[in-house]
């Protein structure tokens, strides 16, 4: 903001989420495109993964997943109306 000589509102961030379209609109359109970058690599198939924690809070008091999975095999629904 001290920059640009004017307020810079978070949401702007959001709004223009590349940083070509945050500095089109910073500039007000007069700004060169910034060129990509290198491509990223892509995980092979056989590349290793480990998940190593797991969080989750759903409707219907679920709070961890023991809870959904006993959710789900109760065959138990949490669907409901939409307060007004």
């Amino acid at each position: 903001s001290e920059l640009l000589g004017r307020t810079v509102s978070p949401v702007e961030f959001w709004q223009y989420p590349t940083i070509n379209a945050l500095a089109r609109f910073l500039t007000g359109g007069e700004v060169e495109a910034v060129p990509d970058v290198s491509p990223v690599r892509r995980a092979m198939a056989d590349d290793a993964v480990a998940v190593i924690g797991l969080g989750c809070r759903f409707p219907g008091d679920i709070h961890g997943p023991d809870e959904l999975w006993e959710f789900l095999a109760e065959g138990r629904s949490a669907v409901s109306r939409v307060p007004e």
